[in-house]
């Protein structure tokens, strides 16, 4: 869960919160990344009990993202890992469905 907020005209901070969970452990994520100018982005990430985050990238174009993270670990294996590093490749396909698009939707609680 989270939300956007526009902080000027070119800069967005979008703070979050992941929860996830196999029924076994729980492991929560406490996010803050910013945006500025549509194109350059970073952050931070506290898991709870695990590890930090700080992770950055560039918008090379609207399909195609490239950053890259690293893994602060916190957590009792700190002795045996000094952390990981992470490298993001992501393309985005557009999906639009044949045909015209609608214009309006129909709600059948307001009819």
């Amino acid at each position: 869960m989270g939300w956007m907020h526009e902080v000027s005209s070119e800069l967005l901070m979008r703070p979050s919160m992941f929860v996830k969970t196999d029924e076994v452990s729980t492991q929560i994520d406490f996010n803050i990344n910013v945006m500025y100018a549509d194109h350059l982005w970073g952050g931070v990430t506290y898991r709870l009990d695990d590890a930090v985050v700080l992770i950055a990238g560039y918008n090379i174009n609207e399909n195609l993202k490239f950053g890259y993270a690293y893994d602060i670990t916190t957590s009792d294996l700190k002795s045996e890992s000094s952390g990981s590093h992470e490298i993001l490749l992501r393309y985005s396909f557009r999906m639009r469905p044949p045909g015209k698009m609608p214009t309006h939707y129909r709600n059948i609680r307001y009819n």
